[in-house]
């Protein structure tokens, strides 16, 4: 590549008070250029041909005032000089060096080379005074000389320039991932990671500060309406719009973030009990008289808001202050919604009271709204060997339970199971459970969508194994959807049969009798896990999640997995692993020689009627709730 094509910019201003010198850098740098071609490319006219052939195109001036004007011009058309030759002794009016400060000041990128035969100014002085970018050379000079020297100056400019351009395009894109990080894509508020730091961040100033601060969490009321009858589009400008809403009524210290969903967390910094409840107040009342109207229909948008406060005499981590503001917010839910409720602080026995009693209630109005729905998910052989039935290939699933809420939104296994086995409420929940998979399987084989057979793991509470009355019920159900035993199979948790041994080994042993098979899940949980394997007949081992989830890394965990394994393959049982989120883990475990295994990896949990290709429910809840 030649010189003339490798340069952007070969713009060189000259500046001298004897016009004989100008003409001379005009000959050495575009002879065929009169001086006057450039003036009228920065005025907007084009170039002439001779023009576009010369290396370099160049201004000139005679004092430091044009010279200035020039730069000026150039600047303002975004065609700025790479190089400026200036005279260093150059009477009447600016010197040299006076006119390559005021040039500096408009463009502080151009490349200046002074030029003289004598100078009052040292070298140093001068580049001193003008920081980079300076050259001195002496007269007489010859062609080649200034050729040279322009040449590489203006390439030279080139290359700073693409450097300022690739820096600041770095610090755009810095700042725009910066900002995303930061900032919900829908909203524009503070997402829930900035938030969480915030909060941290505040928590770290309590201790050593006398005021009072509240979190407060908002859940919007009847925003599924929304989607479901406008779809996702309505929602999100619903969602701006709330977003801008609540901005306007936010203090100098109050932080709005959108935590997901219709979900949104206030950090208010400096405000005692009172003035939160007037804030609260305020949210409340400007959500309730805002209508969003779309397709010429209007909605109105309620909020529930659960506050927590806390200053230095009583601080909680961030985590507390979470889960106590998220419970607050519940807590007004289950109290007709659209309300404030605040949390306050008693002992664990009474949180825990107030927790649990607010999900066995909403459990109790599921069942009588029919608000429970069974998901599946695949169990996947990793050995080879598949389960078989007649000799075809049988998917293998376990069978999940999900509650919906009243809007229809999924609320997820770990809020409603603890509490429903605190208080009795998993013995109507397990046989809800073995109805509707028994039905299910009806259905498949009626509709004649069972040319693939499938084997159902459905779980079974330790409240249930202990019931007198199970066995009935489990051969009753049979009947009525006429099942064939081998496509169901029960999981009871190691802990649970361990409690109660001999019960649980009875009722196996009946079960099997009627033809189905046993699963023993979350095994390794259990202190004495080995000890009790001999005493129950089951025919798989699922190995606890917890073991699974670090196998890679941990020495421990890949030990204790190779050891569940032996132990099943000892006694004729089958393994499967459970929490399989990656595929290094799927690796390992066929190394060790698991059987099955379950997890994300594979896929996560969806609807039975959609793994299945069935027909929705009959009937479905309120989803206007």
């Amino acid at each position: 590549m030649s010189s003339n094509t490798s340069m952007r910019n070969n713009r060189v201003l000259v500046v001298d008070d004897e016009r004989n010198i100008l003409d001379i850098y005009l000959d050495f740098l575009a002879p065929s250029d009169d001086g006057l071609e450039e003036l009228n490319v920065l005025m907007g006219g084009g170039a002439s041909a001779s023009q576009d052939e010369a290396e370099f195109v160049v201004t000139t001036a005679q004092q430091g005032r044009e010279a200035l004007e020039c730069v000026k011009q150039a600047a303002e058309v975004g065609m700025p000089y790479a190089v400026a030759f200036v005279d260093v002794r150059m009477p009447p009016g600016w010197d040299g060096l006076e006119t390559a400060q005021r040039i500096r000041e408009i463009d502080d990128h151009i490349h200046i080379v002074f030029v003289t035969a004598y100078s009052d100014r040292s070298v140093d002085e001068m580049q001193a005074a003008l920081n980079k970018n300076t050259l001195l050379t002496s007269k007489p000079f010859s062609g080649d000389e200034i050729k040279q020297l322009a040449r590489t100056l203006c390439i030279s400019w080139n290359r700073e320039l693409q450097l300022i351009e690739t820096e600041d395009k770095l610090l755009y894109l810095t700042r725009q991932l910066e900002y995303q990080a930061n900032h919900d894509a829908l909203t524009g508020l503070t997402n829930r990671r900035a938030f969480f730091r915030a909060v941290d961040l505040l928590l770290e100033e309590v201790p050593n500060s006398d005021e009072s601060h509240a979190l407060l969490y908002l859940d919007l009321d009847q925003f599924k309406v929304v989607n479901d009858t406008c779809g996702h589009f309505a929602g999100d400008e619903l969602l701006q719009e709330l977003a801008s809403l609540l901005e306007s009524i936010m203090g100098e210290r109050d932080l709005l973030a959108r935590l997901g969903g219709d979900e949104f967390g206030v950090l208010a910094e400096g405000r005692d009990k009172h003035s939160v409840e007037m804030f609260a107040s305020a949210i409340q009342q400007v959500i309730n008289n805002y209508s969003f109207y779309f397709d010429e229909m209007e909605f109105t948008i309620g909020v529930s808001i659960g506050v927590v406060g806390f200053h230095a005499k009583q601080l909680y981590s961030r985590h507390e202050l979470i889960k106590y503001a998220d419970l607050a917010c519940y807590e007004s839910k289950d109290r007709g919604r659209n309300q404030v409720f605040f949390y306050t602080e008693g002992d664990d026995a009474a949180e825990q009271r107030i927790n649990e009693m607010s999900v066995v209630g909403m459990v109790s109005r599921a069942f009588q709204d029919e608000r429970f729905r069974l998901y599946v998910q695949p169990i996947v052989p990793l050995t080879g060997v598949e389960q078989e039935q007649n000799h075809q290939r049988v998917e293998h699933y376990e069978v999940l339970i999900r509650m919906l809420a009243p809007d229809g939104e999924i609320i997820p296994p770990d809020v409603f199971i603890p509490a429903s086995e605190r208080y009795g409420l998993m013995r109507q929940m397990d046989r809800w459970v073995l109805s509707k998979t028994f039905e299910t399987l009806q259905r498949r084989r009626e509709l004649q969508l069972d040319k693939v057979p499938v084997m159902l793991g459905v779980n079974l509470s330790g409240a249930s194994i202990i019931e007198e009355d199970l066995y009935e019920f489990v051969y009753e159900q049979m009947k009525k959807y006429q099942l064939d035993p081998d496509s169901v199979y029960f999981e009871v948790t190691e802990t649970a049969a361990i409690h109660q041994l001999k019960k649980a080994e009875n009722f196996i042993r009946e079960m099997k009798g009627l033809g189905f098979r046993f699963a023993l899940d979350d095994f390794g949980s259990g202190m004495s896990s080995f000890s009790y394997l001999k005493s129950l007949p089951v025919d798989y081992l699922k190995i606890d999640g917890q073991f699974v989830v670090g196998l890679v890394e941990n020495k421990i965990d890949r030990a204790m997995v190779k050891a569940m394994q032996s132990v099943s393959m000892v006694m004729g049982m089958e393994s499967i692993a459970e929490c399989v989120e990656n595929e290094h883990v799927v690796a390992d475990l066929k190394k060790i020689g698991v059987n099955y295994a379950q997890g994300y990896f594979f896929d996560e949990p969806k609807p039975i009627e959609e793994v299945f290709a069935l027909p929705p429910y009959p009937s479905s809840p309120d989803q206007n709730g």
